[in-house]
């Protein structure tokens, strides 16, 4: 069975972004978390978290529909999957244990 790919990519820019997100309480201080809410992915939740507008961590919460999509390369924490940059990955596992 092929799985959804998601497009996001550490690295990307707000910009490529922006007309699909709304603002979020920010996760960790000094970053700015933003939900997506464009069209492709309404059956789970995305909250994209960027630094100095350079998208650092992707944040899919779990639902049933997960297994749609291709996940392979995130780490799973709790009922999150989490694809971040090497130095904020402490911080992201931090907010999501303290939950």
């Amino acid at each position: 069975m092929n799985k959804i790919y998601i497009p996001f990519t550490i690295g990307m820019y707000y910009e490529e972004v922006e007309f699909e997100v709304e603002v979020l309480n920010d996760r960790i201080i000094g970053y700015d978390s933003y939900l997506y809410v464009g069209n492709n992915f309404k059956d789970i939740e995305i909250e994209l978290i960027f630094y100095w507008d350079i998208l650092v961590c992707i944040l899919i919460k779990s639902t049933k529909e997960i297994e749609r999509y291709n996940t392979d390369d995130y780490l799973v924490i709790k009922n999150y999957y989490i694809k971040s940059d090497v130095k904020i990955q402490n911080l992201v596992v931090s907010s999501i244990v303290s939950m």
